[in-house]
């Protein structure tokens, strides 16, 4: 990211209060062909991935797991747009500098907020059930060094083999899908996806291509998924889905060709 993305990108953080806490993440969780330091992290990443890529959502956290990080990062995407929008951007001889000083600045002694009076944003809701507080909270153990370990368990909203996730939570729109299948779609290398419908049929399709007409995926945790108001609003009516979650079948891949994969979706 540039100075002025880097900058904004802080602001947003101490905003949110987890300045400390995702360089605290970073540390732990970050990608091995990530840089070791989040201050390099932040210079390579693009403004628009720099939460999406940061790190491996820990599935074995309550409150800082997959969903929270999830919400963070549309959050920041729509900051984004907003700056764009509203006029941040600037090549006035003092914004510059101030921007510059500001992505110099550690992330751990950042002070700045997004707006001028301090204000901070309401919390960022999660999905997961309220659990006991631990004797040591997440917050505390990620700042100041210690690591959680890893390892396998059955949250209710795990996604198993055939199995995809509509979730619209705190207005995210996302589509997850399971290891086995972002497994498939990562090694085909096909960066693309599309929608389709056959007439008659109570099934929609994805089909991931090299074609750019198509929406691009990313991965996050290790999963396949995408973000897409106007796309996951139309499978919610497709489908009469009213909640704010839901699993959906997926198919094997139906293609008989390397150049595409196919899947079709059905109301679990």
């Amino acid at each position: 990211m540039k100075d002025e993305n880097i900058a904004l990108f802080k602001r947003f953080l101490k905003t949110h209060g987890i300045n400390v806490m995702f360089a605290g993440m970073y540390k732990q969780f970050h990608f091995p062909e990530s840089p070791e330091d989040v201050e390099d992290y932040l210079r390579k990443v693009d403004a628009k991935d720099a939460v999406i890529n940061a790190f491996k959502f820990p599935q074995n956290l309550q409150k800082f797991g997959p969903d929270y990080w999830l919400d963070i990062a549309v959050k920041w995407e729509e900051t984004l747009k907003v700056a764009t929008n509203g006029g941040y951007y600037t090549t006035a001889p003092k914004a510059v500098e101030k921007f510059g000083r500001e992505a110099a600045k550690p992330l751990r002694e950042f002070t700045a907020f997004l707006h001028p009076n301090g204000e901070k944003p309401k919390p960022v809701s999660v999905t997961t059930p309220p659990k006991p507080r631990p004797a040591i909270s997440e917050e505390q153990a990620v700042t100041s060094g210690f690591k959680f370990l890893e390892f396998e368990k059955n949250p209710n909203r795990r996604l198993v083999a055939g199995k995809i996730s509509l979730n619209t939570n705190s207005g995210g729109f996302r589509v997850t899908f399971n290891n086995e299948v972002s497994e498939e779609i990562k090694k085909s290398k096909h960066r693309f996806f599309r929608i389709a419908q056959r007439d008659g049929d109570s099934k929609l399709y994805f089909i991931f291509s090299d074609d750019s007409q198509g929406l691009e995926w990313r991965e996050s945790g290790g999963n396949v998924t995408f973000s897409n108001k106007q796309l996951v609003v139309a499978m919610k009516d497709f489908f009469g889905i009213k909640g704010v979650y839901e699993q959906l079948n997926i198919s094997k891949n139906m293609a008989n060709s390397k150049d595409y994969l196919t899947y079709s979706i059905s109301k679990a």
